[in-house]
């Protein structure tokens, strides 16, 4: 059965219809700013996420100039070190790797009579590990940023080196004070090293006196 309505309940019906209206257009257009928010928000990451994928880039960019430098550093200083001592074409390979997390350096000396480089402690005979640490030692402080100043001291450091080879040690320490600029101290007992030095501090002298 149809009911009849008033004018009263139509003109109540009319302003519970209208209030309801007014609510769901508030929570629209509440809904309207957070959509209009949440879309300027993306276009925020999306814009932020360029520039830190150039960051990355140029970051990784500058990482891999940076470790060819020092390899290249290290490289050069102690093969240098050992073609000066010994006269034969030794080359010194610095290689980069990682082992999970971790990065890790993996030092190997490529000898005359190797077609491939191998482990150090495999090339220590006639002093080439005396020689590759001391260079090593010399690369660090000279590529260290910032630069580490003063003297390199060094006490017997050739002593497993043959003597057929001391005068090519003295040699090059000659040329790598003049090329690094640095004050070299030896503690030694070797005329080889004696003879070329600059200036001799006699302990047996000071001794007697």
């Amino acid at each position: 059965m149809q009911k009849n309505f008033s004018i009263e309940e139509f003109e109540t019906l009319n302003k519970n219809l209208s209030a309801r209206l007014n609510e769901f257009k508030g929570r629209q257009s509440l809904l309207n700013e957070q959509i209009d928010g949440t879309n300027n928000k993306l276009v925020e990451l999306v814009h932020n996420r360029e520039i830190f994928t150039k960051e990355v880039e140029v970051l990784t960019v500058v990482q891999e100039m940076t470790r060819n430098k020092i390899k290249e550093g290290f490289e050069n200083m102690v093969s240098y070190a050992l073609k000066s001592v010994f006269n034969q074409d030794y080359k010194f390979v610095l290689s980069f790797d990682k082992r999970g997390n971790l990065s890790e350096l993996d030092f190997n000396i490529l000898a005359p009579e190797r077609t491939e480089a191998g482990d150090p402690l495999d090339s220590s005979g006639g002093g080439v590990l005396d020689v590759a640490a001391l260079a090593l030692r010399i690369a660090l402080l000279e590529l260290s940023k910032p630069k580490i100043p003063g003297f390199i001291c060094l006490d017997e450091s050739f002593k497993h080196v043959s003597s057929v080879y001391l005068a090519n040690c003295s040699k090059f320490l000659t040329n790598i004070n003049k090329k690094i600029a640095r004050q070299i101290i030896l503690v030694t007992h070797q005329n080889n090293f004696i003879e070329g030095a600059d200036n001799v501090i006699d302990l047996n002298e000071i001794k007697e006196k």
